[in-house]
């Protein structure tokens, strides 16, 4: 499949105010930086960790991997 027409199809069907979270293997995390933002996301990059100890364990993160939660971006 095309990642580009699956980000565009996410972007579409994501509601106002939406959130959407995305994680990816280190080697292609810049690619997916640069994919969101062609896609017209808008996103935080932040740890699993600053999500808290809890939802670490119970989602079985890794505490220092990146995740990217995205949103549409405003007009």
């Amino acid at each position: 499949g095309d990642p580009g027409l699956a980000l565009q199809e996410i972007l579409r069907v994501l509601a106002p105010g939406g959130l959407a979270l995305f994680q990816t293997p280190v080697q292609v995390q810049t690619e997916l930086e640069e994919r969101l933002a062609r896609a017209g996301f808008e996103t935080e990059v932040l740890t699993a960790g600053e999500l808290g100890a809890e939802l670490v364990v119970c989602h079985g993160l890794i505490p220092a991997e990146r995740l990217y939660l995205s949103s549409k971006r405003t007009a």
